[in-house]
């Protein structure tokens, strides 16, 4: 085995993990004459899982990605006739998550996008946070984001997911989110790059120097708007709703119309004579279009079928963090999340979970 000579121990009888049921194969077993590391030949060449055949370890840690360990059990004693311990389906999931995190880290596999890069129009990069519950510090922040690809009419091609586990300076994720980006603008050089984010300061930091253009959420402003027309008209829900459904229609569609409401709620604002809740709430508003209003100019990417929202980014946190990470009772050591974060990313951009065992 390349400069390794190793010696036949002759056959011997083990049992291996399938799909279908436990198999028992007797299979050749080597050793070098100084002892230490075993060799299967078997394994090696099917590159077994430890002694779980590849089918059936994709099959175990595809399943994780949803579900938890005890879930994972049930479903497969109740669909699939298999009886597992929590423990074995354990050490199936972390060998994997492991064998993936040392390949991506090591430049073996990466996630490309796969759309034709002539269909490419525009690309969309987005980031955000979820809270999840850590093991030892409580509630913390995962990190996700996008890169969307679009065609001329606004559809979207491809999507690619990043994430990370909660980490302090979000360095390992700014590092993934960096470098999918780059990857993009290589596979798309002549597409316009967009940032789409919140309002976040930390979002902006990184979206700054690598889009060609940013704008705040078209999404996350127009709540705003609906929480300044709350505290504007309190007693009148009509005219709540005919300003508010206006103002979303200028801001989405003319040009300025973010500082003209800017300018609209502050003359709101300056005729409230007394503190009072509505108040505080209209300056919070204000205040979020003071400093965001230069990044809300809609209207150009209205016209040019280009995306305003970052809800695809929404729906990753949702997705790829919320719904399994937060699952009742759950709480994760950093590394158990940082492997099931980076499996379902690759499962949820496009086909790339798939390619990877094809090529594994």
């Amino acid at each position: 085995i390349g400069e390794v000579r190793a010696y036949s121990k002759g056959e011997s009888n083990e049992e291996y993990q399938t799909p279908y049921g436990p198999v028992e194969i007797a299979r050749h077993v080597y050793q070098t004459s100084e002892g230490g590391r075993v060799y299967v030949p078997l394994q090696i060449q099917a590159k077994t899982i430890g002694k779980t055949t590849p089918k059936y370890a994709k099959q175990i840690s595809s399943k994780h990605t949803s579900m938890s360990a005890r879930e994972l059990v049930a479903d497969l004693e109740e669909n699939h006739g298999r009886s597992s311990s929590i423990a074995y389906l354990q050490d199936v999931i972390s060998t994997v998550g492991t064998e993936i995190e040392s390949s991506m880290s090591d430049g073996q596999w990466d996630i490309k996008p796969t759309c034709a890069a002539e269909k490419v129009h525009s690309i969309s990069c987005g980031l955000d946070g979820a809270m999840m519950p850590t093991r030892e510090n409580g509630w913390r922040e995962a990190m996700t984001g996008t890169v969307a690809y679009y065609d001329e009419e606004g559809k979207r091609l491809e999507t690619i997911y990043i994430a990370a586990a909660p980490e302090y300076g979000k360095e390992l994720f700014a590092r993934r989110f960096l470098d999918s980006v780059g990857k993009a603008k290589d596979h798309a050089p002549t597409a316009k790059v967009i940032g789409l984010a919140d309002g976040a300061r930390w979002n902006w930091g990184i979206l700054d120097d690598l889009t060609d253009e940013q704008f705040l959420d078209f999404y996350h402003a127009s709540e705003y708007l609906s929480r300044a027309a709350e505290a504007m008209f309190p007693d009148d829900v009509k005219q709540r709703r005919r300003w508010t459904d206006e103002a979303c229609h200028k801001l989405k569609h003319i040009k300025g119309a973010a500082k003209r409401l800017l300018n609209e709620m502050s003359s709101k604002l300056d005729g409230m004579k007394y503190s009072t809740k509505r108040k505080k709430e209209l300056e919070a508003v204000v205040t979020y279009f003071s400093m965001g209003y230069r990044k809300m100019q809609y209207y150009k990417n209205t016209i040019a079928k280009l995306p305003i929202g970052s809800g695809v980014t929404e729906a990753a946190c949702k997705v790829i963090v919320k719904q399994r990470m937060c699952k009742s009772g759950s709480r994760w050591s950093i590394p158990n999340a940082e492997q099931v974060l980076i499996m379902k990313c690759m499962k949820y951009s496009g086909t790339r979970w798939n390619e990877y065992w094809d090529e594994r």
